[in-house]
C-alpha cells in the first residue's frame, strides 16, 4: 500500500496600514473611506490574484487592509495605498516615499496580534473604547457578504472578538467606559466648567454624534442643536433630548446661538466644509464676541481649520485630544499589560488551529490506518493540538506516515512510529 500525502499550505496573516501613532491628521483624512465604498474597494482588492482574502478597516483613527497570502508571495496591498484609482488625491500629493515613512507593514504572529489588539481597545487613540469592536464586525460584514473572506480571515476575526470579550471581561481595561466622545465631554467641561447653561450644536447624528449627545446629556446640557444630513436620523435624535433638528444650509445662521459645536459627520475629502471662516466671523457679533469652541471628532474634518485664527474661537480636532487620553492611558497601564497577555495567548491558539488545518492531509490518512485505535496515537494528535509545528516538520511527519505505511507489515508498529514523531517535535508521550 501507498499513499500521496501532501501537507495544506498555509496563507499567512498580513496587515498593511496607518493609523494615529504614525500617521498625521492631515494626510489620515486623505485616505478616508465612505462606508458606502467600502464594498467597492473590497472588490478591487479581490482582483488580486496574490490576495487569498481581505478585510478593510476604516475609522477615524485607522486604515488598516487585513489580508492573507501564501507565505512566498510578495505583499502587493501596499500598491493599493498609492492606487490613484481608489485614493484619487493620493498621486499628486503624496510621493511613495512619503507614504512609506506612515505606513506600517505586519505579517504573522505579528499581525495576529494586532488585529486581537485593535478588537479589544488596547491599539486605540483611547484604550480601552468599545466603538471599534463594533467597527471591526461592521468591516468584516462588508467582507463577508462581498465574497472577501474564507476560512482564514473567518477564524481571525471570530477569535479576535471572543478575544475582546476575554479582555473585558478579565481585565479593567473597560473601567468607567471611555470613547472618543467621552473625551470631548471631559474638553467642554474643562473649558467651560458645569454644562447646564451651555448650548451645543451636533454636526452628525450618526454613531460618534449620538454618542456625544449622550455624554453631553448626562453632563447636563440641555439645548442642543442637530444638523444631519439624513432628517429623519436628526428627528430620531433631537427626540430623545428634546433637541432643534437643522439642514446643515440652516447651520450657518444658527451658529450664534450655541457654545460648543461638534463635528461628527462623513465629509468627502473634496467637499466643501460645514463651518467656514466667514460663517464664524459673520456669527461673531451676534454672540457680542463670547468665546465660541469647536470640537472637530471627524476624518476628514468637518470644519475649516482656519477659524482658529479668529479671536475667542478655539478649535480642537481628535488629534488634539490627546492630553486627555494620556490621563486614561496611565489609569489603564496594567490593564493593557494584563489585555497583552491574553493577546498573545489566543494569538498562538491561533497559530495552532492553523497548524491543524496543515497538518488535516496527515490526520486524515492517520484515520484510515489500524494503528490509529492504539493509545499513542490519540495522545500524539493531542499534543500536536497543542503545538505550533514548521512547514519543514509538517513535511516530515507526512514522509513518517508514508514509510509507516509501507513499512506496516514488516514490523514498524503504530507506538514506534508515535516515539519517532515525539522524539522530532520534543512531545512527551506518557499515556
Amino acid at each position: 500500500m501507498s499513499t500521496n500525502i501532501c501537507v495544506a499550505e498555509n496563507p499567512e496573516v498580513r496587515v498593511t496600514g496607518l493609523n494615529f501613532r504614525k500617521t498625521p491628521l492631515a494626510l489620515r483624512e486623505q485616505f478616508a473611506i465612505a462606508e458606502s465604498d467600502h464594498a467597492r474597494i473590497l472588490g478591487k482588492i479581490k482582483t488580486d490574484k496574490l490576495v487569498k482574502e481581505a478585510v478593510l478597516i476604516g475609522t477615524c483613527n485607522r486604515l488598516e487592509f487585513v489580508s492573507c497570502h501564501f507565505p512566498n508571495e510578495s505583499d502587493s496591498t501596499n500598491e493599493l495605498f498609492f492606487n490613484a484609482n481608489i485614493f484619487p488625491k493620493i498621486a499628486v500629493t503624496f510621493s511613495n516615499d512619503d507614504l512609506d515613512n506612515f505606513v506600517y507593514r505586519k505579517r504573522g504572529v505579528e499581525a495576529v496580534e494586532h488585529v486581537f489588539s485593535v478588537a479589544s481597545g488596547v491599539d486605540s487613540l483611547v484604550v480601552g473604547e468599545t466603538q471599534i469592536t463594533g467597527q471591526m464586525k461592521k468591516a468584516f460584514d462588508v467582507a463577508l457578504r462581498g465574497g472577501a473572506v474564507s476560512s482564514v480571515l473567518g477564524r481571525l476575526f471570530s477569535m479576535a472578538f471572543a478575544t475582546a470579550k476575554s479582555v473585558r471581561t478579565n481585565t479593567s481595561i473597560g473601567e468607567g467606559t471611555v470613547s472618543i466622545s467621552s473625551v470631548a465631554r471631559e474638553l467642554a467641561q474643562q473649558i467651560f466648567g458645569k454644562l447646564e447653561d451651555a448650548s451645543v450644536l451636533i454636526v452628525g447624528a450618526g454613531e460618534i454624534g449620538e454618542l456625544t449627545v449622550k455624554h453631553l446629556y448626562t453632563a447636563g446640557v440641555r439645548k442642543f442643536f442637530i444638523a444631519n444630513r439624513s432628517l429623519p436620523r436628526a428627528m430620531k435624535l433631537a427626540r430623545k433630548i428634546d433637541g432643534v433638528v437643522l439642514s446643515f444650509d440652516q447651520v450657518p445662521r444658527f451658529l450664534a446661538d450655541v457654545d460648543i459645536v461638534i463635528g461628527a459627520s462623513w465629509r468627502g475629502i473634496e467637499d466643501t466644509f460645514y463651518i467656514n471662516q466667514e460663517d464664524v466671523v459673520a456669527s461673531q457679533t451676534g454672540r457680542s464676541y463670547r468665546p465660541q469652541f469647536f470640537i472637530d471628532l471627524a476624518v476628514p474634518r468637518n470644519f475649516d481649520q482656519s477659524i482658529d485664527e479668529l479671536a475667542d474661537v478655539f478649535l480642537y480636532n481628535v488629534d488634539d485630544l490627546q492630553q486627555i487620553v494620556d490621563e486614561h492611558q496611565e489609569n489603564r497601564a496594567q490593564a493593557v499589560i494584563d489585555a497583552s497577555e491574553i493577546i498573545e495567548l489566543e494569538a498562538q491558539k491561533f497559530l495552532q488551529w492553523t497548524t491543524l488545518r496543515k497538518l488535516s492531509p496527515f490526520f486524515g490518512e492517520l484515520q484510515k490506518q489500524e494503528v490509529f485505535r492504539q493509545a499513542h496515537i490519540w495522545q500524539l494528535m493531542k499534543q500536536l493540538r497543542q503545538k505550533p509545528i514548521s512547514e519543514q516538520q509538517c513535511r516530515t511527519l507526512a514522509g513518517m506516515l508514508e514509510e509507516l505505511v509501507r513499512k506496516k507489515e514488516s514490523g514498524l508498529s503504530g507506538e514506534d512510529f508515535c516515539h519517532s514523531v515525539a522524539k522530532i517535535l520534543s512531545i512527551n508521550l506518557a499515556v
